[in-house]
């Protein structure tokens, strides 16, 4: 063993490895560790705390969810490079990907009241502003980390129904044709049992 650390808050999902540092999110923070010692190069706290569950990273930055939004930190530094509100709550890893970041959001999910409706949305951001390029209302909440192609975009989750169904319930995919341009806020759906 190259070296090992106590993260007081626990851990609820892998770490990133990104830019030469592990990266950590916990419940109340963002921990950036040097990867040849394990030394703490930076810890960045957000007002609201942290869905420990949503790191992701690209070459030039960590994304994470927030209460109501996703934020952009530098991996230099930690420091906040942009914050963008969201409709729904980051709860799952977003997806950084050719400049852009696809951010699927839900209702419902560990620390969360579900809603009845169901409804989540789905954003392309552009990775190194936050701009929305495109955001669309889906059917279903969005439970997993979006995928893409060079021309789908596919987003996948749980929909909620009155019926009884068996353990996990019904699946719904989305996908959209284009992913650099969804404008129009049309998504393809499909239900599977």
């Amino acid at each position: 063993m190259q070296w090992q650390t106590a993260v007081l808050d626990g851990l609820t999902s892998p770490p990133v490895l990104a830019g030469g540092k592990v990266v950590v999110a916990t419940d109340t923070a963002v921990i950036a560790y040097a990867p040849d010692t394990g030394q703490e190069l930076w810890r960045i706290s957000p007002d609201g705390g942290v869905w420990s569950r949503s790191l992701a990273a690209d070459d030039r930055a960590v994304f994470v969810g927030t209460p109501g939004g996703v934020l952009a930190l530098g991996l230099t530094d930690g420091q906040t490079i942009w914050r963008q509100p969201l409709e729904g709550e980051l709860i799952w890893p977003p997806l950084a990907a050719d400049g852009h970041l696809y951010v699927a959001t839900a209702f419902v999910g560990p620390g969360l009241p579900p809603q009845a409706d169901g409804k989540s949305w789905v954003y392309a951001l552009e990775a190194t502003s936050g701009r929305v390029e495109w955001s669309a209302k889906t059917a279903a909440y969005a439970l997993i980390t979006p995928a893409v192609n060079q021309e789908l975009l596919i987003v996948g989750g749980s929909w909620l129904s009155e019926e009884a169904v068996a353990e996990g319930g019904h699946l719904r995919l989305h996908a959209t044709i284009n992913k650099r341009d969804c404008s129009s806020g049309r998504l393809t759906e499909k239900m599977v049992s």
